[in-house]
């Protein structure tokens, strides 16, 4: 089990346009989460020299460390399109371990949108004609088997897109992935005393999230409500954080997953499984 994650909170969540359905990832047909899912996944913007905007897919997925003779590969697997068209066809950018079980992926970046005084580039016909939308999965190979997160099975996949300046635009520029929760942080200091946040998806104005946690070795399974701390920067109401804390009386570790309810569905976030480890620090 793990001990400790956090994942750093730097999003830019703007509009977007929606992906042509016609082309699919070519996944297996129900592959989400088995070894592998995506935590979170953003579009982020380079400015170059006269205003020119390009943008890439960033993101953090999370995986079983599974027995293995050789190494272990995490990659995105994605298609860059327009409103004209295709830019580039299905390919792959690797991703790099960051800790533990957590890894890291950043595709190249691809050219967006008009310059700052909206006069359009690279052949564009306006600002709207140049912006760039991502359709992707995350596969993690080990020992020449591939798992998948392409968001609840074959055709469906992610889909985000850069929104530069498009009007009328809809869904999301982050996603949190198929489960639309996530643990930011969790700590269990001296005195015993348990805190840390949560990250969802906004869904519904009415929602709970809650930490399903046991510090009797799954004895006994109690619950800690988290309460809503601010809409996370820069998401524009797309995402929430959500705090907690918990004073234990003693110095026991803490296992818990945690549990998003909304709209008349349950999302869990229990670390593939396995849940979430917190120690006293000393």
């Amino acid at each position: 089990m793990r001990t400790f994650l956090m994942i750093p909170l730097v999003l830019l969540v703007t509009s977007c346009m929606e992906l042509d359905d016609a082309e699919e990832s070519e996944t297996a047909a129900d592959a989400t989460a088995v070894g592998v899912k995506l935590s979170l996944a953003r579009v982020d913007y380079t400015w170059t020299s006269a205003g020119r905007v390009a943008g890439h897919l960033t993101g953090r997925a999370q995986v079983q460390n599974l027995p293995s003779d050789g190494p272990a590969r995490l990659f995105v697997k994605y298609r860059v399109t327009n409103p004209r068209g295709v830019v580039r066809d299905w390919t792959t950018a690797d991703g790099h371990l960051v800790r533990g079980d957590d890894w890291e992926f950043t595709t190249p970046d691809y050219a967006i949108a008009a310059n700052l005084g909206g006069h359009a580039i690279d052949g564009a016909s306006g600002a709207n004609d140049a912006n760039i939308a991502f359709q992707f999965v995350v596969g993690y190979t080990v020992d020449g088997v591939t798992r998948w997160d392409n968001n609840g099975g074959k055709g469906k996949d992610y889909r985000l897109a850069s929104a530069f300046d498009l009007p009328g635009a809809q869904g999301p520029s982050a996603t949190l992935g198929a489960a639309h929760v996530v643990q930011l942080e969790s700590r269990l200091e001296v005195g015993a005393v348990w805190h840390g946040s949560v990250l969802v998806d906004n869904l519904a104005y009415a929602k709970t999230v809650d930490l399903l946690y046991t510090i009797d070795g799954g004895t006994t399974e109690r619950t800690l409500a988290a309460q809503f701390e601010q809409a996370a920067p820069g998401t524009a109401g797309k995402l929430e954080s959500w705090r907690f804390a918990k004073a234990l009386g003693g110095g026991s570790d803490v296992h818990f997953k945690i549990r998003y309810r909304v709209a008349g569905k349950t999302y869990v976030d229990d670390n593939l499984g396995r849940r979430y480890t917190v120690h006293v620090q000393p």
